[in-house]
């Protein structure tokens, strides 16, 4: 049974092959609304391709669907053809928690957010988490007594650093 999960290794070996989801990968839980500053973290990335990272980049959240493609050094180029970009869309609560619980890591880089639900659910399972370094987020840091590497939102080198020394130190997390 996978701890983090709750769930046993039957439903979390169908869940991610449903969705050909394959290891490692980041998660971003999110919607496409535009303070969700997603396009930075395409850019990302491809930063992290171009450094020999070979995670993909899995999008979860209402209308994330549309987001299947190879990121670049500008963003997205949208296709299906060997994608290393998902997304998912909208995921049912078991499949999601599958999905948290075997990320490598969760990022968000929203510029905006009140309680920031990704960061939480990564807390919650014991998955490393990098978030905006925005005061609502380093409130959430200090009140609820959790860690996180904190970005630039707007600077996708600042943020692949974050994932970078997550990933080169994934022991410390």
């Amino acid at each position: 049974s996978d701890v983090n999960n709750n769930y046993n290794e039957t439903d979390t070996k169908n869940i991610l092959k449903k969705y050909n989801i394959k290891k490692p990968y980041i998660l971003c839980g999110t919607n496409t609304a535009a303070h969700k500053n997603l396009n930075p973290l395409f850019v990302t990335h491809n930063i992290l391709k171009t450094k020999g990272f070979k995670n993909s980049l899995i999008i979860t959240g209402v209308g994330t669907e549309i987001m299947t493609g190879t990121s670049c050094d500008y963003g997205l180029i949208l296709n299906s053809k060997n994608p290393d970009v998902l997304g998912l869309g909208y995921l049912s609560n078991k499949e999601v928690d599958v999905i948290i619980g075997n990320a490598n890591i969760i990022v968000n880089p929203e510029l905006y957010t009140t309680a920031n639900g990704p960061a939480t659910d990564g807390w919650a399972k014991g998955v490393p988490v990098a978030i905006s370094n925005i005061p609502p987020n380093v409130e959430q840091l200090k009140y609820q007594n959790v860690s996180a590497e904190l970005f630039n939102p707007r600077y996708p080198d600042d943020i692949a650093e974050k994932i970078i020394k997550i990933l080169n130190n994934y022991e410390n997390y």
